[in-house]
Parts: C-alpha cells; sequence; structure tokens
C-alpha cells in the first residue's frame, strides 16, 4: 500500500487467468437472450478503469445489465469523482429516484488496511478505540503528518458516501453490496462505522471467503456486506497446501501464497497496491450474482 497515492483502491488491474471453464465477457451470448421488456441499471462505485475487458462491468454488460462506473481514473467520464460535493449530489438524486436498481461498491480501504504499520510501509491512522482515525492532538505522538489526517477525512466520506448509496437502496428495497478486506492484526473495518452498523440493524448481512479461490494471486480474505441480495455462495476457504516461498530479501518460507506485505515493485510502489482489482473468474461470479438479484429480488 503507497501511503502517497492519491487514487482510489482499483487502479491497477489484476492479469486475468485463462480458465477454460470461465468465458469472457466477450464470448458471452448477445444480452437480447437474457433481457426481457425491463432495463436493469447498476451503480458500481469505485470500480476501476472502465476500460478492463474482464471487469464486473463488462460481464454485467455482456448480459444485459447497463452499468455506470465511477472511479475517478476515469478522467474522461462524468461525476467520478464523489469527493465532489455536485457530483455526489447528481448521483444521490438518481438513486433517490429508483434510476439504479443495484449498487456494487468497494470503497477505498488504504487508512483501514492491516498493512499499514508492518515493516517500512505507511504508519496505522485508526484502532478500534479510533474507529474514524487517530485525532490530531497525537499527531506528534504517533508520527502522522497534515497529509494522514487528510487522508482518513477523505476515506471516511468516502465510506458514509457509499453507505449512504446503500441505505437509499434498502428504503427502496433494491440490492446493494460493498466490499472490504477482512481485518486482522488489529485493523478495523468501516462496517464497523454506525452507518453500516445501521444497515445491519435493517437486515443487511456479511460474509467472508479469500479471493485465492477465485484465481486471486493472494488469499486476500475479503468481507461482503449486502442486503436485499444473496452473496453467500461466494463463501470459500482457502485449501491451497503450502510451497515454498521466497521473499524480497532472499529468505525461503512455506506458505501457500506469497506475501506482498511492505514489498514494493521497481518502481517504488506497495505490491499492495497491485492486488486490488479483483480477478476475472470473481467478477463473473459476481456478476452472475447481480444479475440473479435484479431478476429476483428478495
Amino acid at each position: 500500500m503507497d501511503d502517497s497515492d492519491t487514487e482510489w483502491n482499483r487502479t491497477v488491474p489484476q492479469a486475468a487467468t485463462h480458465d477454460p471453464y470461465l468465458p469472457s465477457a466477450a464470448s458471452l451470448p448477445p444480452s437480447s437472450s437474457f433481457t426481457g421488456t425491463q432495463k436493469f441499471r447498476v451503480l458500481h462505485l469505485f470500480s476501476g478503469p472502465c476500460e478492463r475487458k474482464d471487469s464486473l462491468s463488462a460481464y454485467l454488460g455482456a448480459i444485459g445489465v447497463e452499468v455506470t462506473d465511477c472511479d475517478i481514473v476515469n478522467i474522461d467520464l462524468p461525476d467520478q469523482d464523489i469527493l465532489d460535493d455536485s457530483a455526489w449530489l447528481r448521483i444521490r438524486s438518481r438513486l433517490l429516484n429508483g434510476y439504479y436498481d443495484f449498487v456494487f461498491a468497494g470503497p477505498p480501504c488504504r487508512s483501514f488496511s492491516a498493512s499499514r504499520g508492518a515493516g517500512p510501509g505507511p504508519p496505522v491512522l485508526r484502532d478500534c478505540d479510533n474507529l474514524y482515525g487517530f485525532p490530531k492532538s497525537r499527531g506528534a505522538e504517533l508520527g502522522l503528518q497534515a497529509h494522514h489526517f487528510e487522508q482518513l477525512r477523505k476515506d471516511n466520506l468516502l465510506a458514509e458516501h457509499t453507505a449512504e448509496a446503500c441505505d437509499i437502496m434498502e428504503s427502496l428495497g433494491k440490492g446493494y453490496c460493498v466490499e472490504q478486506p477482512v481485518p486482522w492484526g488489529g485493523a478495523v473495518t468501516m462496517f464497523s462505522f454506525a452507518s453500516f452498523q445501521n444497515l445491519i440493524s435493517k437486515g443487511a448481512q456479511i460474509i467472508n471467503f479469500d479471493q485465492c479461490m477465485y484465481d486471486g494471486l493472494s488469499k486476500k480474505p475479503t468481507a461482503l456486506l449486502f442486503g436485499n441480495s444473496d452473496f453467500t455462495s461466494l463463501v470459500a476457504v482457502c485449501t491451497h497446501p503450502p510451497v515454498e516461498q521466497v521473499d524480497d530479501q532472499g529468505r525461503r518460507y512455506m506458505a501457500p501464497h506469497p506475501s506482498f506485505v511492505g514489498r514494493k515493485d521497481e518502481n517504488g510502489k506497495y505490491l499492495t497496491g497491485t492486488l486490488a482489482a479483483y480477478p476475472a473468474k470473481l467478477n463473473c461470479k459476481l456478476a452472475t450474482i447481480i444479475n440473479q438479484a435484479l431478476r429476483s429480488p428478495s
């Protein structure tokens, strides 16, 4: 995780794996064979680059679902920065008017990540007693600078906008799903925020799964909070056997998958950032579940 990175957490597409049982979005049947008279619309918040060929949006589009991607990396599209008040108000208005039938979101976890504080990585910015971030009064004690508190402000606002979008969908009886890492090592999750706890009180559920079971490059335990839909079929725990791994210092160890925590690429970027994009197999599975929720609402 790059502490200086100001982009959201879906900026680096993960290389697609070629599973013979996994169709590419382009090879799926024409959308007309899936659609009836109703046109379904999905809002994908923090979607990553819209041009990725095996993205969640590509798979949904291939089965006739209209998807609005929203991520600041898509600089040529309107209303991509939901930190911008005017952009968020327009998105919120469309949500309230029932324009979208489902919301899927993966808000940035950078200030929540358990990778923070590991080795030479960026500092921890929050804990269980300070869910919304350490106070500025402790900045000197914890070695935090102005840009750390600005990152907290932005990430908290993005989380609250995500929760608000889901709450609107809940009020309309429509489906939603939010993805975050499973917290470990003392890290906290935005699902502990009051706004997400409010969704849970209204019936939202949380399930966990390991992305390596969907061709992810690492185990990457992932949590989904969802309502008016059913993502329980995604539950899968890593069953891969340990194999010999080598860290960046040449030390050998046994583990099912290599560790990326604290490691950087040749450009100085933390390798954990490259794991942000979902593997193609997971995108295909997510698209199937969302499609089922759209056509057979709870």
